[in-house]
């Protein structure tokens, strides 16, 4: 997980995701993002902030296997507006 390597990674992922998989992201380092709807909704979120917040995409969601969408932020720490 990029959190790992100092870089900061938001995990955007549909409301009733099962709690474990919540949990590893958490654990990973991860600010996860709670949306509600399904998986498409969270892509649609991830793509409206591509070019917004210079996000860098690594979402699964061309292949509809139920796994969280995972954006990796590489920029400098303190520039991501809180």
């Amino acid at each position: 997980m990029p959190a790992g390597a100092g870089m900061e990674a938001h995990v955007f992922m549909p409301s009733d995701t099962p709690r474990i998989n919540k949990f590893e992201a958490v654990m990973a380092g991860a600010k996860v993002v709670l949306v509600d709807g399904l998986i498409a909704d969270c892509g649609r979120i991830v793509r409206a902030g591509n070019e917004a917040m210079s996000w860098f995409d690594l979402s699964t969601l061309r292949q509809s296997t139920g796994a969280p969408a995972i954006v990796v932020c590489p920029r400098e720490q303190g520039t991501f507006p809180r």
